[in-house]
């Protein structure tokens, strides 16, 4: 359908998650490809029941974080309110969040380059 079927709430909220989603998993496909794999799942990965156990509880993670994207998506645009200030300080704060947990990605991909660890890990930077 076309965009002007829908609010600019709920365009706003896909867009955000669309943007997040593509910021995460270009990150993560980019680790995996120089890194040969994924440390997390190393262990497990030869245990059936506990690799079950990873990927369900990130599942379980994705739906809990995707429910007020859909709960907006699922009010008719005729019955959503004007954008409001509650709506501004959602975005500056999915903003400061997604700076966040973009610095916070570099700066642990930089450290783990590093050749020689003098520093351990999350004693500089943000953390």
């Amino acid at each position: 359908p076309p965009l002007s079927t829908f609010h600019s709430r709920q365009i706003l909220a896909a867009g955000l998650t669309g943007l997040w989603a593509a910021r995460l998993g270009t990150y993560l496909f980019h680790r995996v490809l120089v890194n040969q794999g994924d440390s997390r799942f190393t262990k497990v990965k030869d245990n059936p029941k506990r690799f079950a156990l990873y990927w369900f509880l990130q599942a379980v993670w994705v739906g809990i974080t995707v429910t007020p994207v859909c709960l907006v998506a699922a009010v008719p645009r005729a019955l959503q309110p004007a954008l409001g200030w509650q709506d501004y300080v959602g975005v500056l704060a999915w903003g400061a969040g997604f700076i966040t947990e973009a610095v916070a990605d570099y700066q642990k991909s930089r450290w783990r380059s590093r050749r020689r660890r003098d520093v351990p890990f999350m004693r500089e930077g943000l953390w």
